[in-house]
């Protein structure tokens, strides 16, 4: 018989490589012998032959054994891959690793990462959300009168006129000015002033967004008195009379990339390879879930909304960038106001900085960096609470004039051999479609072979092969 043997052939063990040539020689085939480890008798081979083909099956030779009278022994084991090459090629399963293609969306949970973060920020477009000027902000003033329930929502200008009208008095407290004659003519001697003021408050929130979001008359009731007359204040005054939250923001949020924009895949966007928190004064630093981000394309949007009767504003976060379904991120409240009123005593705008007589004689003698001043002590004093639905805040902060930040911190895996262990796939494939490093998950091929043949060849698809 025939034997094909092959010279320094050089083939990983779990590969299905051929050789291509080789010597044919005559041997015999030795005694008491298996298909799986034969052993043949020849004369004269090179020292260096290391493979050969037989009977169509191909064998790696193991080992090379002098006998008298020059024969030689040729100890050989199967190469099954090579051998059932063509139907390895044509088997379709699931096919979990390949170097040759990957689905950039299946995590790779093979190598670890680094103890060393990158951090990454991008400043989100100043919307100009909220203000800490205090004179630019928006006054509301709760009062009871012809329209009943109303909150007027003012300028720093209109907010002065109107107090200091009904305060003529530089050190007049509520108590007082429910016994003078000023209270007396305009309020029909009403025994308690304080009926008719419900509310002063102040929130940051630019006055020139707040009247663009408000309906307006020519009227600022007080009881039965209208101070929109001309004379104290000039029409149209701006004002609300519902809980309704006016929406001042919708905006879309951008995360940062990694240096590679994810090269080996989605995954190292996702933990614990990457975090990601939008920093968002006043309502804190608020954590986003990676694996939702990925998805929308490292992208949220968000949408502000302020409630001008009580001075909250909400935030919601979305992953959906046209805020519909059901891919909301977040809910996150905060209050804004600052009450200007001191409760039972004095006007409010007073008891910020000191009491009531400060306060109107600061308006009487025009001081307005004084009044701006206590509203600043006072806002960094009483900082405001903000709670959270869902999502994952990490406390608020007071100063609302800080710039957004969207920040991305990422760890990078370790480096990767993908020639020699390839990257996720887990697509059901033909292996011949496939080159390389290729592994299956829990292979069972059919081939024509012997069932010792059949158990080596699935061991080896399902440890990884290289398909060559």
């Amino acid at each position: 018989m025939q034997l094909l043997t092959y010279v320094n052939f050089s083939k990983r063990r779990n590969s299905t490589k051929q050789p291509a040539g080789g010597n044919a020689y005559n041997v015999l085939l030795k005694e008491d012998c298996s298909l799986m480890k034969p052993r043949f008798l020849m004369t004269g081979p090179n020292i260096d032959t290391n493979y050969v083909k037989w009977a169509g099956r191909y064998y790696y030779v193991s080992d090379i054994i002098y006998h008298s009278n020059d024969i030689q022994e040729l100890v050989c084991e199967l190469d099954s891959l090579a051998t059932f090459k063509t139907e390895i090629g044509n088997y379709t399963t699931l096919i979990s690793r390949a170097a040759s293609d990957q689905d950039y969306n299946v995590v790779d949970s093979i190598y670890p990462a680094k103890t060393v973060p990158i951090t990454k920020r991008v400043a989100v477009s100043n919307p100009g959300l909220f203000t800490t000027d205090f004179k630019s902000g928006t006054f509301l003033i709760g009062t009871s009168g012809r329209r009943g329930q109303t909150v007027y929502v003012c300028s720093w200008a209109q907010a002065t006129a109107a107090m200091t009208a009904m305060f003529p008095a530089l050190s007049m407290t509520f108590n007082a000015w429910v016994d003078s004659a000023f209270n007396t003519a305009v309020m029909g001697g009403s025994s308690s002033a304080t009926q008719y003021i419900t509310f002063f408050k102040w929130v940051p929130v630019p006055f020139t967004v707040s009247a663009s979001l408000t309906q307006s008359a020519n009227e600022f009731y007080v009881g039965s008195w209208n101070l929109c007359d001309g004379a104290i204040l000039t029409g149209p005054i701006h004002y609300v009379s519902d809980n309704i939250n006016y929406s001042i923001l919708s905006q879309l949020v951008t995360f940062p990339a990694r240096d590679d924009n994810g090269a080996r895949g989605k995954w190292e966007y996702l933990a614990p390879f990457a975090s990601y928190s939008l920093y968002a004064p006043p309502f804190g630093l608020i954590n986003i879930d990676p694996a939702y981000l990925i998805s929308a394309g490292r992208q949220i949007s968000f949408d502000l909304m302020v409630e001008f009767l009580g001075g909250n504003a909400t935030l919601r976060t979305y992953y959906s960038i046209d805020q519909s379904g059901p891919k909301m991120e977040g809910i996150y409240t905060h209050n804004l106001a600052i009450d200007l009123r001191q409760a039972g005593s004095s006007v409010n705008i007073g008891g910020v900085i000191g009491g009531a007589a400060a306060a109107v004689a600061a308006y009487a003698e025009g001081e307005y960096v004084k009044m701006a001043g206590g509203i600043a002590s006072a806002a960094a004093a009483a900082i405001p609470r903000a709670g959270a639905i869902g999502g994952g805040g990490a406390g608020p902060t007071a100063d609302m004039g800080q710039t957004w930040y969207a920040y991305a911190t990422y760890f990078d895996p370790i480096d990767e051999n993908r020639a020699e262990l390839g990257r996720p796939l887990a697509e059901v494939r033909a292996i011949n479609s496939l080159s390389g490093f290729v592994k299956c998950a829990d292979a069972h091929i059919d081939i024509p072979g012997h069932p010792e043949e059949m158990n080596e060849i699935n061991a080896f698809l399902n440890a990884g092969i290289f398909y060559e």
